[in-house]
């Protein structure tokens, strides 16, 4: 069995064309066959290293729930003192790209096209 702790140890087991477009399919990528062929080695690596770090024996490792050590904190909710820039209505609708009454009209960002809301 290889040495998790053993850098070449990570010989990365090939997959085929097909494995490779099936997981770009289900990306929704569209690869050509030089890119599926790099995107399926490159894969094939990050799977061998995901093997190396299953292959480590963690007993005894106490579960890790914040990153800094510190555990979950929350901010006051305090409604007085938004996060980031506020704007009034006025300056607001001075900048904007366009109004529709009240509202902001925005480009879609589904469903292509130039216009605004529908």
């Amino acid at each position: 069995m290889p040495d998790p702790a053993d850098p070449q140890s990570n010989a990365a087991a090939p997959l085929s064309i097909d494995e490779v477009r099936r997981v770009a399919w289900l990306a929704r990528l569209e690869l050509g066959d030089a890119d599926a062929e790099r995107y399926g080695r490159d894969l094939a690596s990050v799977l061998a290293l995901m093997a190396r770090l299953q292959r480590l024996d963690l007993s005894g490792v106490e579960p890790l729930t914040h990153v800094a050590g510190e555990g979950v904190w929350a901010r006051d909710d305090d409604a007085a003192a938004p996060p980031g820039l506020l704007l009034d209505s006025i300056s607001l609708t001075t900048i904007a790209p366009a109004m529709q009454g009240a509202f902001l009209r925005v480009p879609r960002v589904l469903g292509g096209g130039e216009g605004g809301v529908a």
